[in-house]
């Protein structure tokens, strides 16, 4: 029971097996035995962060920072438990207090530049990122985060310029490619936007949000053609993506092939009707169509 090294593997095998609830289960009856295993604790407390309990994680992480108060995973998860319950200076708070016992790095200033940038509190997002560059004046995310910054206070070619020396410090970050595509969508800068997902493809020709944001462009600059091209051309790569199988029949209907985009939205509102939400955002046309709206309003009910 202290071999912390097999707790730690038997909670990896846990979550690699998707066995959540038998894991919580198993660490409970583990921590009634041995209730001052921190590394027991802990992972208990990320277990009920996987499956959304925020509350009872919490509860845990505590457990084990009150066993053991210099274990920083244990700050560090209890601080991302907070985000993603919304609880932004809380967060704040645990990460502050990991600073307290232990030099601060990076990535720990980012997270709390993160958590102001997410409360839109623009000033002091711009001083954690800053201090995070002090730190390390090569941590990509941190120019990640002021180029967020930026984009709130509609200063986009800043936002752009932050971007770009983040992808110089880690070109093979494809999330940083979309921000910079998106951003520069923003600007207009559409033929550039595609450039930089071009790039991004050449790290992963089958990512679904590259492409989808590729036909976008196209979409946007009218050639919905294009986009539909596209998009055919990403399903070649990834069949199985209900995502662009949606947006395959959003263009089809924007190209006018009614029939058979009513036919594909049918066969998608079977499959994954969720998934549907998020396109009437980008494709508000389709909810003037009164037959795509009695599809939609079958399926719903």
């Amino acid at each position: 029971p202290e071999n912390e090294t097999a707790i730690y593997e038997l909670a990896y095998c846990y979550d690699e097996t998707n066995q959540l609830e038998t894991c919580a289960e198993y660490f409970n009856n583990f921590i009634n035995n041995y209730p001052y295993s921190f590394p027991a604790w802990y992972n208990l407390g990320n277990v009920y962060q996987r499956l959304d309990d925020i509350e009872k994680s919490i509860s845990c992480y505590d457990f084990a920072i009150a066993i053991n108060d210099v274990f920083t995973p244990a700050y560090l998860n209890k601080a991302s438990a907070f985000v993603k319950n919304e609880e932004y200076h809380k967060a704040i708070e645990t990460y502050k207090e990991i600073i307290a016992f232990e030099p601060a790095h990076a990535a720990t200033y980012c997270f709390i530049g993160e958590c102001y940038e997410r409360m839109e509190l623009t000033t002091k997002a711009t001083e954690y990122y800053n201090l995070a560059l002090e730190t390390d004046a090569f941590f990509a995310d941190a120019y990640i985060g002021l180029g967020m910054v930026k984009d709130l206070e509609d200063e986009i070619e800043a936002s752009i310029a932050f971007i770009q020396k983040a992808i110089d410090l880690e070109p093979d970050q494809i999330d940083y490619y979309l921000l910079h595509s998106a951003a520069l969508k923003k600007a207009e800068r559409y033929m550039e936007a595609q450039r930089t997902l071009e790039k991004a493809m050449t790290l992963s020709n089958d990512n679904t949000e590259v492409w989808i944001e590729y036909a976008d462009i196209y979409d946007k600059t009218d050639s919905a053609e294009k986009a539909l091209l596209a998009i055919e051309h990403a399903l070649e790569l990834n069949s199985e993506s209900i995502a662009l199988h949606y947006r395959k029949a959003a263009y089809l209907f924007k190209i006018g092939k009614k029939e058979a985009a009513l036919s594909l939205f049918e066969h998608l509102f079977a499959q994954d009707f969720e998934k549907c939400q998020s396109l009437l955002d980008d494709f508000p046309e389709l909810e003037n169509d009164p037959d795509f709206i009695l599809l939609y309003n079958e399926h719903k009910s």
